[in-house]
């Protein structure tokens, strides 16, 4: 073989001068070729071998000595070797006389520049005269690649091979007819790229590029083929590589899954519609089996009905256990009687909802029997009929009833006056759970008595009250008269009696259910950390994994803060060592946790180790022998906590901490099971640890047959060292394996396996010459033996490279040699150890391995072409997701692919390669036509072999195939072979099968949900109805199909239901709802209301489906409550909501007819005095006195109404703006004349009335009320009780409008992020002195168009109506924290270099903040987090802000400066005794108010102002800053008066900060 040419040789080459010498003293036969592939030079050898005289074959092109058939070949290794430098290939060359010899050509590229003429060189070898056994190889080689070209071409799958750009190299006949092509020359160099569908282009180009990063890929994409039809392709791609292992190409073999595809979606749209129809009615539809009642289908309406998730419905007895406890029995055995009886019934009954409320369900339920007759399923809807009862109730109410209720209930039943709050009845349950009599708190308020413990619930309880007319399962705190606590469930409602508003309260004492709950709920807690740490404990094998996993599931099921387990084994002596930890600990276990009997092991855990035996802590505040750990654990959090010993075979490994955040948290069942819990775990251990060490044997009597496996399975030599290293260091865990083949020439060591070394360590050491001291590798190969060194850094054989070892932490070392059958050297086996060896294990192991691989390097380079040539072949194999199998037909003989065993769960020696095997493996019902199907294509009776049948698994289960093949034949026509691939359809049958199932279930729910269903024709026909629906109309199924709908509508409603039904047409793609009447056969008119939606039908037509919900009960209920739906209770007005419908009309109607309307808004002056002097009672009483008032002024065509609490609307019809005037001031006058009494007290109020004419400029009820609400707005700001009139030009009003709206746009701006901070520069006058950088954030909005919109727009309005607390807890939130350090960068992250160089960077605080604590305690505990230093913080509030709210501002800056922070005061001079106030401010800066300074040179005044601001600043200890300083002139004269700092556009101009992404809070 040719050698390799070093790069000094090929530099000889290149220089003329050598080129003679070389050419006639090497023994080698060598050309050199120019650019243009012709000859420069051949020396004789060369010339020889082509039988030519060296000066002929000058000129001469070297392709011109390739064979024919071969130039491809070496064109390819011509290419390769442009890229690579080198490459070298075995072909076919031709000598002068034309015979044909083979040859072994190393092309290497030349080393010279552009110009140079030489491009490469050419080195050859005649091979012809090989030995027997290689000539062999070559037919074998050559058999195997005509026997994977035949294969490959018949498959039915296409088959592919793609260049690195996508281009098409080549692609089998099944391959071309997908994409539509006539020939492979047509498409060949296509970019295949342009056949892949857009949105799966980019997806497909990175998997060519992870091919040719060597990996294997599959992917699933459409194509579109030449003649534009489009397909769903899976393909399964590897790389193929050169004898260099360079990827040149990329191999694939795809399956058009279009139809599978298809299949998918209709199964997916299919019970898409089904859920939509389902999941559209307004009631929940069900199905659960018999007899154990156990839901098996739940619609979606249940998680909003009831407020459980579907899921939860599935769970053993969940219907029975949400029954109300009062409704349980009698429903539950109703419903068998009725089921027993095979009846259709309904009944009545109460739930618990997940919010504690009880919901009214009414029933409808369908029995679903069996073939025989017998029930087996119950299906059905249930409605919520909660309001329906309500008002039932409501009609109900007497005070017979109430009496009777007073007087038996068990719970504690008050009756008291609303006005006063006096208890006027009290129930026996009353005397009995509270130890008062009745006459001891008859007469008396709740208060008087002591009744509640906390006066906030008291308040609370009134406030919601007061609010809604009701409170219902309110959790109150309350005492007995012996002062006893207990907790009580309290409803209570509003309700007349005897002429008087009184309150009816119930209160449940719930003290002793509570407790049973908490122990219940501590008690199953504890239970499901057993069960599923008990499944950890059977299918976890690693004990790292265990532990964690454990210490996890006691945190996530057990709800506990933290838990961990510690060893005493692992570590320090006495010392417990966290194995594992999980929940929240915040650094706690940084902490040291003695064991021993001293002070610091006497807590929880020391004691559970020396005793083995469980250690309870109640409380950690308390319990003395948790000192040492108490204020770490109350910051976190850590209440009462358990220590749990594990100990294997009686001796302690350590203990496992489960630590809660109640309290005594840990009950005697709970310890019980948590105990349990711990030996399981420790015997866990155990099992995992004898699991270990038997396995560490086992691995090591496995390893030398394992390594002979590898060898049988004949990889290339270095893959089979690399395979071999893996094996050894996956057994022994702390050694590091290389194996180096000497160059027997040069003397040298090159590396060929070392997977787990450093690269850099083998690149250093790679060429390394042998010598009696070169490292252990070196050494063992110089005197071919062992060389053991158990300390590399201070043995002499290492002296050389014991530096170089040491940096890669490699301090010990042997080497073996590996030598050839003559006992020569071929390389050496080298082990490396990260620590000192004492002594060398496994040393005659690694010699036996060694003497193995010298063996097998012997016979390693015959066997790789066979090899590169098998693999090449496996690799199609391996690429084809599908099984193939090759049947020589008069043999019997087949082939089975490894994916043809594996896809049935064999291995490749586990099937027989018979044709008997094949049947034995075929399902029983499916041999017979699958063999007929053989004979009848083998004998051509049909043109096709396609079929479909099942074989058997090998765990027993039977997988569906699809099988398809060709037949192969010889010269006389006859079928010799037949060729086929398996596809598991198993998966798409599954698909099909559900789909079909799911069509049955959804039937049966269809026909069966006691709910009327139609399936209705666009023109109104019936196509389907539901069983129940045709049989609750009075019909049959097959009555009403066919039929117009409108023949069963109420001939009032038919027009109305033709124009919905268009409706839903022109809409298709929302749920639409109307009520109607429906017409029973009998003539019974019947109200339903209707949910309808477009659905598609098979035929693709667009259908409507039909739901249709019984609402007569409903309806007549509603009609009694619509009157209360559109009128005020208190006073009878119309209320808000009706108001603003009739004002629509209105509005609507003055579109096109454009009459004069008008609407005013009235609020009452001084209502909040009545309403607080004298109580809600009288507010009350002024309201209805003042509504009869009003009411008889005005005209019966207005509408008066309640809008509010003490404010009233009239809308005036037809009714000009002069007209309106005249009545506003009437009512204005009727109530300032008003007098109202109250408990012989006189009250006079007035009113403010904003009218509006109703014009076309307002074109929405929105825009009226808010006219009418600003006009009213300006009367009040005006002086009170007077009439303004709101015009377009109004610019009180206007003023008052434009910052409402600002109020929205702000709102709008702080939810969806559109704030902007900008920073100015503060400098120091005086540049001698050395200051880091000084900053003030400035505020901007960001509107819809990306524009800035400066402060003074949006923060007055934001002062206004208060939203500048929330604007400062943006900045603070959002921006400034991460923002602090990092300004002048325009980074978002903070870096302790940046907060280095920052000296200060000030925010501003609006007056409303300073007074809001719960901002202060924010921006404290903000602090606390460290996320920036604190004295770089300074917070700048306005002199006039500070001075309306002094106290609060005072006590905002103390605290915040107690964490280190400064604040400043700005436009200082700009308010009223500024002086006097300074003395009262803590603040370190006086910022003088721009005004002052903007002036300084040319106002003597303003000049004055600043001197004295900063003189006084300066003697309290003050530093100043000087705003608005515009140029040069300003800054000179600052600096004579003395002013430390400067900030405004001359010196520096707001700049924008970076925007970070939406903060996430």
């Amino acid at each position: 073989m040719v050698k390799k040419i070093d790069s000094t040789k090929k530099q000889q080459f290149e220089s003329s001068s050598n080129v003679s010498d070389i050419f006639e003293n090497t023994d080698e036969s060598i050309a050199r070729v120019d650019r243009d592939g012709k000859h420069l030079n051949v020396n004789a050898a060369y010339a020889e071998v082509y039988g030519y005289q060296a000066q002929d074959m000058m000129g001469m092109c070297w392709k011109d000595t390739i064979h024919p058939d071969d130039l491809a070949l070496a064109e390819n290794a011509c290419n390769e070797m442009s890229e690579l430098g080198r490459s070298e290939i075995n072909i076919r060359g031709l000598r002068k006389t034309g015979t044909v010899f083979y040859q072994h050509l190393v092309m290497v590229k030349g080393l010279g520049n552009e110009e140079s003429p030489v491009s490469h060189y050419c080195f050859i070898q005649d091979i012809t005269n090989q030995t027997l056994e290689e000539r062999k190889l070559f037919k074998e080689i050559e058999f195997s690649y005509q026997k994977f070209q035949h294969l490959i071409e018949l498959q039915p799958e296409c088959f592919k091979q793609i260049g690195k750009d996508g281009e098409l190299i080549y692609m089998n006949a099944a391959g071309l007819a997908m994409i539509e092509a006539d020939s492979l020359q047509q498409v060949k160099g296509l970019c295949v790229y342009d056949l892949i569908a857009e949105e799966h282009r980019e997806l497909f180009i990175f998997l060519n590029q992870r091919v040719f990063s060597g990996e294997t890929v599959a992917l699933e994409f459409e194509i579109i083929s030449l003649k534009g039809t489009r397909r769903w392709m899976e393909t399964h791609a590897c790389p193929v590589k050169n004898s260099s292992g360079i990827v040149f190409e990329h191999l694939a073999v795809t399956r058009d899954i279009t139809t599978r595809k298809q299949t998918e979606a209709a199964l997916r749209k299919r019970e898409y519609q089904y859920s939509e129809l389902i999941n559209d009615i307004d009631a929940i539809v069900w199905e659960v089996s018999l007899p154990d009642l156990l839901f098996t289908f739940v619609s979606e309406p249940a998680s909003k009905m009831l407020g459980y998730p579907v899921e939860d419905w599935y769970q053993k007895d969940f219907w029975l256990d949400h029954i109300h406890p009062d409704d349980r029995d009698a429903s539950y055995q109703y419903c068998l009687n009725q089921t027993a009886l095979g009846m259709e019934h309904q009944f009545e009954y109460r739930m618990i909802a997940a919010d504690g409320a009880i919901i009214w369900i009414r029933d409808l339920v369908h029995v679903a029997k069996d073939k025989s007759g017998c029930p087996n399923r119950l299906r059905g809807v249930m409605f919520n009929i909660t309001q329906q009862k309500e008002t039932e109730a409501a009609f109900e109410n007497s005070q017979k009833c109430l009496s009777a209720a007073i007087g038996t209930s068990p719970d504690i039943i008050i009756m008291t006056r609303l006005e006063d709050g006096t208890l006027i009845e009290v129930n026996k349950g009353f005397v009995d759970r509270t130890a008062f009599t009745k006459e001891e708190v008859l007469g008396k308020t709740s208060l008087e008595l002591g009744f509640w413990s906390l006066n906030k619930d008291r308040e609370e309880y009134a406030k919601v009250l007061k609010a809604q007319g009701y409170i219902s399962n309110h959790e109150f705190k309350l005492k007995r008269k012996n002062g006893e606590f207990y907790l009580g469930s309290l409803s209570a409602s509003l309700f007349e009696y005897d002429g008087e508003q009184c309150v009816l309260s119930i209160i449940r004492d719930i003290s002793e259910l509570k407790q049973t709950e908490a122990l219940l709920s501590r008690t199953n807690r504890a239970l499901m950390v057993l069960n599923r740490c008990n499944q950890s404990l059977v299918h976890i094998t690693d004990e790292k994994q265990l532990l964690d996993s454990v210490c996890d599931i006691v945190i996530n099921i057990g709800n506990y803060r933290m838990s961990w387990v510690g060893f005493t084994e692992q570590g320090e002596a006495n010392k417990l060592i966290p194995m594992a930890i999980s929940g929240f600990s915040n650094s706690y276990l940084d902490n040291f946790f003695p064991w021993d009997d001293k002070s610091g092991g006497r807590g929880p855990a020391g004691v559970c180790i020396r005793t083995n035996q469980s250690y309870i802590c109640r409380d950690t505040s308390t319990d003395p022998s948790f000192t040492p750990w108490r204020k770490l654990a109350i910051e976190r959090g850590y209440a009462s906590m358990i220590a749990l010993p594990l100990s294997i075979e009686d001796k302690s490994i350590g203990c496992f901490l489960i630590y809660s955040t109640e309290v005594n948290a840990f009950d005697v069942e709970e310890v019980e099971l948590l105990e349990h819990l711990a030996k399981n775990l420790s015997y866990g251990i155990q099992t995992i640890r004898v699991k270990e060490k038997n396995k560490k044997v086992e691995e090591l009597l496995k390893l030398e047959n394992e390594i002979f496996q590898i060898i049988y399975l004949n990889p290339p030599f270095n893959e089979l060292c690399c395979q071999v290293i893996n094996k050894i260091e996956q057994l022994l865990v702390d050694v590091k394996c290389s194996i180096l083949l000497l160059d027997e020439k040069e003397k040298r060591l090159w590396s060929i396996a070392a997977p787990s070394l450093p690269a850099a360590y083998i690149k250093a050491i790679d060429g390394v010459e042998i010598g009696p001291d070169v490292g252990s590798c070196g050494t063992a190969a110089f005197f071919n033996k062992t060389i053991i060194v158990p300390d590399i850094e201070n043995d002499p054989l290492w002296k050389d490279y014991s530096e170089l070892a040491l940096t890669y932490n490699l301090k010990s070392s042997y080497s073996v040699p590996i030598r050839a059958t003559d006992g020569g050297v071929i390389g050496t086996f080298g082990n490396y150890f990260h620590t000192v060896q004492e002594s060398a294990a496994n040393v005659s192991l690694m010699e036996h391995i060694a003497q193995i691989l010298g063996g097998v390097f012997e016979r390693d380079k015959i066997a790789t072409a066979l090899r590169e040539s098998e693999e090449r072949f496996g690799l199609a194999m391996e690429g084809a997701n599908d099984g193939l199998w090759d049947w020589k037909i008069n043999s019997n003989y087949i082939y089975y692919s490894p994916r043809w065993k594996s896809m049935l769960g064999y291995e490749s020696d586990d099937i027989p390669n018979d044709i008997e095997a094949y049947k034995e493996l075929l399902h029983p019902d499916d041999v017979e036509k699958t063999f007929a199907l053989f004979g009848d294509y083998i004998s051509g009776k049909t043109s096709k072999y396609n079929i479909e049948y099942r074989m058997r698994h090998q765990d027993g289960h039977y997988v569906d195939i699809l099988s398809r093949g060709f037949g192969v034949k010889n010269n006389k026509g006859e079928m010799i072979r037949l060729v086929g691939t398996h596809v598991d359809i198993s998966e798409q049958k599954r698909i099909s099968a559900a789909l079909a199932a799911s069509e049955i279930r959804f039937r049966r729910l269809y026909d069966d949900t006691p709910a009327i269903f139609f399936n209705v024709a666009r023109d109104g026909t019936i196509i389907t109805v539901n069983k129940y629906g045709a049989k609750h109309l009075g019909y049959d199924v097959d009555e009403l199909r066919d039929k117009n709908v409108a023949t069963i509508i109420h001939k009032n409603d038919i027009q109305t239901s033709r124009e919905k039904i268009k409706q839903c047409f022109e809409v298709p793609d929302v749920v639409h709802r109307w009520d109607l009447q429906k017409v029973h056969k009998n003539g019974q008119v019947i109200r339903v209301r209707e949910s309808v939606r477009v659905v598609n039908d098979a035929r693709g037509e667009s259908t409507l489906f039909i739901a249709c919900e019984d609402i007569s009960e409903a309806f007549r209920l509603s009609e009694e409550l619509s009157y209360q739906a559109t009128h005020d209770a208190l006073t009878g007005l119309v209320n808000r909501s009706e108001f603003e419908r009739r004002l629509q009309r209105v509005i609507e109607a003055n579109q096109s007819m454009n009459a004069e309307h008008a609407i005013c808004y009235l609020d009452l002056d001084q209502f909040k005095v009545i309403n607080d002097t004298c109580g809600h009672l009288a507010g009350d009483e002024l309201l209805r006195q003042l509504s009869e008032l009003l009411f008889s002024q005005v005209r019966k065509r207005d509408t008066l109404a309640r809008l509010g609490g003490d404010e009233f609307g009239v809308l005036m019809e037809h009714c000009d703006i002069a007209h309106a005037r005249r009545v506003t001031d009437t009512l204005r006058a009727i109530v300032e004349e008003f007098r109202f009494v109250w408990q012989d007290k006189k009250f006079s109020i007035g009113v403010s009335i904003g009218l509006v004419p109703i014009s076309i400029e307002l074109g929405n009820v929105n825009e009226v009320l808010s006219a009418a609400d600003a006009a009213c707005y300006a009367a009040k700001d005006a002086g009170r009780n007077r009439v303004h009139i709101y015009s377009i030009d109004d610019k009180q009003v206007n003023q008052h409008r434009g910052e409402m709206k600002w109020v929205a746009r702000i709102n709008q701006a702080l939810e969806d992020d559109l704030f902007a901070l900008y920073y100015q520069k503060i400098v120091p006058i005086d540049q001698s002195k050395n200051h880091g950088e000084h900053y003030e954030l400035l505020i901007r909005m960001i509107d819809k168009e990306g524009d800035i919109i400066p402060p003074g727009a949006f923060l007055p309005a934001a002062e206004r109506f208060g939203l500048s607390t929330k604007i400062d807890l943006w900045v603070v939130n959002s921006r400034f924290f991460c923002l602090a350090g990092c300004i002048a960068s325009h980074e978002n992250a903070m870096h302790p270099a940046k907060q280095k160089k920052l000296e200060l960077c000030t925010i501003n605080l609006s007056g409303q903040t300073l007074g809001n604590d719960g901002f202060m305690e924010y921006l404290i505990n903000k602090l606390d987090e460290n996320l920036v230093v604190p004295s770089k913080i300074c917070f700048e509030i306005t002199e006039t802000s500070a001075i309306a709210n002094l106290a609060n501002a005072i006590r905002f800056i103390k605290k915040i400066r107690e964490k280190g922070c400064r604040f400043a005061l700005d436009d200082f001079g700009s308010g009223v005794s500024s002086f006097a106030y300074l003395k009262n401010l803590p603040v370190d800066y006086l910022k003088i108010d721009g005004a002052f300074v903007r002036d300084i040179k040319a106002d003597r005044i303003d000049r004055a102002m600043v001197k004295s601001i900063n003189e006084i600043g300066q003697i309290m200890g003050k530093k100043t800053i000087a705003e608005f300083v515009e140029n040069d002139a300003i800054l000179q004269e600052l600096k004579k008066i003395g002013v430390d700092y400067a900030q405004g556009y001359g010196i520096s101009k707001p700049r924008a900060l970076k925007r970070r992404k939406k903060a996430v809070n």
